[in-house]
């Protein structure tokens, strides 16, 4: 689906209004958050989730940041949120426990995200947690930082790289997960491979096995003689 296809509303809408489109043809294969009391819902297009799920995992053990690409829409059913694309925040100060930006770093990733896709909205921000699955007080700060309703805030988890919780607007409402979110299989063409420690364990334990080399058994073989001749020589 091609960007204008996403993003070019069906019907004209009056400024300051939410355009008008069904979500139907939008959504297929997203995770779901929601519906809040209003029928309001977020909808985490596979791109996204797979750009969170490198970006997390790329950053651990320190926490990511980054912002969030969209549109909000709505139709029959109510106004909804589509998170097309995500982007982090390369320069970022984070231990395992924060994740901090000064103002201008802010400034930066903005005009990053803007300029990377012009087409989309700017429609909330993301970071990501060691364990725990809440935002904390800083957080609820950030996100009431963000004033408009349709405004949402995502907290992934490092362990897998998933969405855990979906906040919406400046008041951080929670949004329950359709179901479960699971890793995204695609991801970004952009993106570099995420390190798989089981698979790096497992070279090494087929190294340390492998036939060690003729000279190196020789080596250790007169390392051995060597010290065997020191114990036993006469201390003069």
């Amino acid at each position: 689906m091609t960007v204008p296809d996403l993003f070019e509303p069906v019907r004209a809408t009056v400024a300051g209004q939410v355009p008008g489109r069904a979500r139907d043809p939008l959504i297929g294969g997203a995770a779901v958050f929601g519906p809040d009391d209003d029928g309001f819902m977020v909808y985490v297009r596979p791109e996204a989730m797979a750009q969170l799920r490198v970006a997390t995992l790329r950053a651990a053990p320190a926490e990511a940041f980054g912002l969030l690409l969209g549109r909000t829409f709505q139709d029959g059913r109510g106004a909804y949120t589509l998170i097309a694309d995500a982007v982090e925040a390369a320069d970022r100060d984070a231990t395992p426990g924060h994740v901090r930006l000064s103002i201008p770093q802010i400034g930066q990733l903005r005009r990053h995200a803007q300029a990377r896709y012009p087409a989309h909205d700017l429609v909330g921000w993301w970071h990501s947690h060691h364990a725990h699955d809440r935002f904390s007080s800083t957080d609820l700060d950030e996100q009431a930082t963000w004033p408009d309703p349709h405004h949402i805030g995502l907290l992934t988890l490092m362990h897998r790289g998933t969405i855990a919780r979906a906040y919406r607007g400046p008041h951080a409402v929670p949004l329950a997960p359709d179901e479960p979110v699971e890793p995204a299989t695609q991801v970004p063409h952009d993106s570099r491979p995420v390190p798989k420690p089981r698979a790096l364990l497992t070279r090494c334990a087929a190294f340390l096995n492998r036939p060690a080399p003729t000279w190196a058994v020789l080596l250790l073989a007169a390392a051995v003689a060597f010290c065997l001749y020191a114990v036993a020589a006469p201390v003069s």
